[in-house]
């Protein structure tokens, strides 16, 4: 008996892949649906903080209060924060098992944290966005010829941002979901929301430290593929498109470190270069005249 020659060409299947599928080789990465992401490795360092005080900073950490956290902020209109807050805490606070002790902490926390400015100027901050100004969990797919680690590597290591992926050849769509895309002075950003625990108060919450989070866990390829998605998105509905008039940039909330009383904490920002998303679009086919893009 012997095994019958493969004759048929050796082909990348076709697929639909994530952000979590290429970070998932990396060596502490465990994203799953759910804000996953939320998870480091130090998780199985934390002290037993039953006795301490109840704050932001003690509050639960891993997926379960990430995808807690996340669900709040779907839930909620930020203009009437106050009343949603005491309809929607509880439901979600039952649906993920959080004591009913911390309803109020949590409640101030949102307050706090929606009120906190995004800009140095305070023009702007989660509380001032309507309805109508945003998109909650907006969901892309985006078509792929032929993805390669290397490439995407030599790609992101020529203009400075997190490389050393390894992944399969990817070829079919890559899919994901955007926490919150919104308008503000015609300009769409994006918004990704981490409960990550990067302290016990504000002061460390600062640029530094949510720069080698999000280096470690490559949330900048997270965001640099949301701008993409929402570039392909806006240059097929917008007549007079432009990257660099039309694309504001890409906010990482760290939620813990948000707080009116110390502006920028918790609050990061980036806005990818036009030459990485036209090069990045190029490395994925640029075959954005079939891309589909919805809202839930």
């Amino acid at each position: 008996l012997a095994p019958k020659a493969l004759k048929r060409p050796n082909q990348t299947p076709w697929r639909v892949g994530s952000y979590s599928g290429l970070v998932k080789q990396l060596a502490h990465e465990k994203v799953l649906p759910g804000a996953d992401d939320e998870q480091f490795p130090e998780m199985d360092l934390i002290v037993d903080e039953i006795d301490l005080e109840p704050s932001r900073f003690t509050f639960e950490r891993g997926a379960n209060a990430g995808s807690f956290m996340h669900l709040v902020l779907e839930l909620i209109d930020f203009t009437n924060a106050t009343a949603d807050l005491d309809q929607q805490l509880p439901v979600a606070m039952s649906k993920y098992g959080i004591d009913e002790a911390w309803t109020s902490i949590l409640k101030d926390w949102y307050l706090d944290l929606l009120q906190a400015p995004l800009a140095t100027d305070n023009s702007l901050s989660l509380a001032l966005l309507s309805t109508e100004q945003k998109l909650v969990e907006m969901e892309f797919y985006l078509p792929i010829t032929k993805l390669n680690a290397a490439k995407l590597n030599q790609l992101l290591d020529d203009y400075g941002y997190s490389a050393g992926l390894m992944f399969d050849d990817l070829q079919g769509m890559l899919k994901g979901f955007i926490d919150l895309t919104f308008e503000h002075n015609q300009q769409f950003f994006i918004a990704d929301y981490k409960s990550n625990h990067l302290g016990d108060n504000l002061n460390l919450y600062h640029y530094q430290n949510m720069s080698q989070a999000i280096r470690s866990h490559r949330y900048d390829l997270q965001y640099i593929i949301y701008t993409l998605a929402l570039h392909r998105y806006l240059r097929l509905r917008m007549p007079n498109y432009s990257y660099d008039q039309h694309i504001g940039g890409c906010f990482y909330l760290f939620l813990r470190g948000m707080s009116v009383s110390q502006p920028q904490a918790g609050v990061f920002y980036d806005k990818p270069p036009k030459a990485l998303i036209e090069a990045l679009d190029s490395l994925f086919g640029n075959v954005s005249s079939t891309q589909h893009s919805e809202a839930n």
